[in-house]
């Protein structure tokens, strides 16, 4: 037998009788100022009492007056909306609670309503209603817009135990993972054990428990093997709160990374292989925006010139101080990029801290889709080697040059200077031969045959310098050091030369250091270069004039010898040309002078040979000296 409770039952201990009614009026108060709707039915199903808020919410099905019976309040619910009555109704006194004791149902003005029936004691019902429009309008809005993001929403939750679970996750997961969402609200750490590996369970757990700490938004990749499809990427996000007893909330999205990943791990692979390029290319990679500022150039830049990167980026070219700004090629860029023309490998100089440097650019315009100017793109080349490889070419070909027109000239005079005695040797042969003056004996043949001689002897000096000149550039010359006075070499040089100055008019003389120097050096050189010197300077002195040797010591011990005359001089632009073959330094077609222009060639390349300093100084109708000096090592003193 049930026994009913009366009202005294659920007073604390102490309280008295007369409390019981201040209870019940505070209660039936509290029931008119409640948001839940409260109904209580008999053991009939007659309405015995109901708050304020079940009569607002069924307002529509009343008056609620004199304990109407539930059907008949469900046959006015049901006339109101319009809906026909079931063809077999339930039978007179049955139970309006053969529906379940908890559910939801449809109200008037499409209003969800919850419902809770509580059986009492006496067979009567207390029945507990609740408006929950707005959370299942909620609840389809999310459902709904989980279904048009890419990914699936979640909360997650962290108890006072630093114990992680999944409260809520998003049908997308499903299709994310393979699992369904009831597996992750059920147990989250052994669903994601299923689809991952055991480190990177442990380390999503470590990254919520380190954004837990700082409150900071969680963000995590994670490689997961899904059931059907295999090997996937899954990125999460989210954003932690915490509630006042301590637990965290994590609310975010995770979605398929996958595509995103791999085409940005396929791009870093492709980065690295073009820096890998770059590296091992020969050229450096530049690149600058719209207004021709550079904002990028790889390192082989620095390789190559000294400069560093940060030097160049941010600035134009015409802001750096590298750059000659009068240089053609500089002015030609400049031209090409303010017309947004390519760039097609134009050398430009570039002053670097390691000295000049030549470099060639290429580059293109970059056009945007809409057409607008983006910049430049291109590479650079240090081409340094090969402009000086060009430069020497280039000088050598106008040495080749030179020399070519030199050797037309040398051609030119031999063929004078050879055909000359050879003429007088063959005249007065003949004349000598033919008995011309009578028989031989004829004084006028003894003046024949001292022609003949000076032809012969004219002719073997031509000759021998010729010789000597291949000797010298065949590098077949040999060089023997021996201990010498240089004023006995000059003594020597001067008497072989010195009737030929005397049959000119042109005085000789020779100035030597009280202290006469002595050398270790190549006699027959050194003679050889005094004896040019001396022949030279007596072919363009005129009669009356004087050339004179001079023998002296420098600071630092070297000697120099000096052949100066004041015959009719050099220009200056034809000073460096005297010394190569077959040069002369006047007008060789007017033939005002002897030889074939080899006489200095020969000084130059003797004095090379023994390591000799080689120098000429003239001004045009005052003379010249010419000097050379031989090296401390290879000086000394006479004893």
């Amino acid at each position: 037998m049930t026994t009913t409770p009366s009202p005294t039952d659920f007073l604390l201990p102490g309280a008295g009788d007369g409390d019981v009614q201040g209870v019940w009026a505070r209660l039936a108060f509290a029931l008119g100022q409640t948001q839940i709707g409260v109904a209580v039915w008999d053991a009939g199903d007659r309405l015995v009492f109901a708050n304020a808020r079940f009569s607002e919410m069924f307002a529509d099905i009343g008056p609620l007056d004199g304990n109407p019976r539930f059907d008949t309040l469900l046959e006015r619910a049901r006339q109101a909306r319009g809906i026909a009555t079931p063809p077999a109704s339930a039978p007179s006194g049955s139970r309006h609670r053969s529906r379940s004791a908890s559910g939801e149902f449809l109200s008037f003005g499409n209003r969800t309503v919850r419902y809770h029936d509580i059986p009492t004691p006496d067979g009567g019902l207390v029945t507990v209603y609740e408006d929950v429009t707005r959370e299942r309008s909620a609840e389809a809005t999310l459902t709904a817009l989980a279904k048009t993001i890419p990914g699936a929403i979640f909360e997650l939750r962290r108890d006072s135990n630093d114990r992680i679970e999944c409260t809520y996750v998003s049908e997308r997961i499903r299709e994310l993972t393979g699992l369904a969402p009831e597996r992750f609200t059920a147990d989250w750490a052994r669903s994601v054990a299923a689809i991952s590996s055991e480190e990177e369970h442990a380390r999503l757990a470590d990254s919520l428990r380190a954004s837990a700490r700082t409150l900071e938004d969680w963000h995590a990749k994670m490689p997961i093997r899904h059931p059907e499809v295999g090997p996937r990427w899954l990125r999460a996000q989210a954003s932690p709160r915490r509630l006042l007893d301590g637990t965290i909330l994590w609310s975010g999205m995770v979605a398929d990374a996958t595509e995103t990943i791999e085409s940005n791990a396929a791009l870093a692979e492709s980065e690295r292989r073009f820096r890998d390029i770059i590296d091992i290319a020969s050229d450096w990679v530049w690149e600058s925006d719209a207004d021709g500022r550079i904002t990028f150039i790889s390192e082989r830049f620095t390789e190559s010139t000294g400069i560093a990167i940060g030097e160049f980026i941010g600035r134009t070219r015409a802001e750096l101080p590298f750059y000659d700004r009068g240089d053609p090629g500089f002015q030609a860029i400049e031209d090409d990029a303010r017309n947004r023309r390519p760039i097609h490998g134009r050398r430009l100089r570039l002053v670097v801290p390691t000295g000049d440097r030549q470099v060639s650019l290429r580059g293109r315009p970059v056009f945007g889709e809409d057409g607008r100017f983006l910049g430049y793109r291109g590479a650079g080349t240090d081409v340094t080697r090969e402009h000086e490889y060009i430069q020497r070419l280039h000088e050598a070909m106008v040495e080749a040059q030179s020399a070519n027109r030199a050797k037309s000239r040398f051609l030119a005079n031999m063929s004078h200077d050879l055909r000359t005695p050879l003429n007088a040797i063959m005249g007065f042969s003949e004349i000598m031969q033919a008995e011309v003056f009578g028989p031989v004996g004829h004084p006028r043949y003894a003046e024949y045959v001292r022609d003949v001689r000076t032809s012969a002897v004219h002719l073997l000096e031509l000759i021998d310098d010729l010789l000597d000149l291949a000797r010298i550039e065949s590098g077949r010359i040999e060089m023997t050091e021996e201990r010498l006075v240089i004023a006995d070499i000059v003594d020597e040089a001067m008497m072989l030369v010195a009737p030929r100055c005397e049959a000119r008019g042109v005085t000789l003389s020779k100035t030597c250091a009280v202290d006469a120097p002595v050398v270790r050096t190549d006699r027959r050189a050194v003679k050889q270069i005094l004896v040019n010197l001396l022949t030279n300077a007596s072919k363009f002195t005129e009669r009356g004039g004087s050339i004179e040797v001079v023998v002296e010591s420098d600071r630092s011990g070297g000697v120099w010898v000096t052949v100066r005359d004041d015959g009719c001089g050099i220009s200056p632009a034809m000073i460096d040309e005297v010394t190569k073959p077959f040069v002369q330094a006047s007008d060789p077609s007017a033939r005002p002078r002897d030889g074939v222009g080899l006489g200095l060639a020969i000084v130059r390349s003797l004095a090379e040979a023994i390591g000799a300093e080689f120098r000429i100084e003239s001004r045009l109708g005052e003379g010249t000296a010419v000097a050379f000096r031989l090296p401390a090592g290879r000086a000394a003193r006479a004893a």
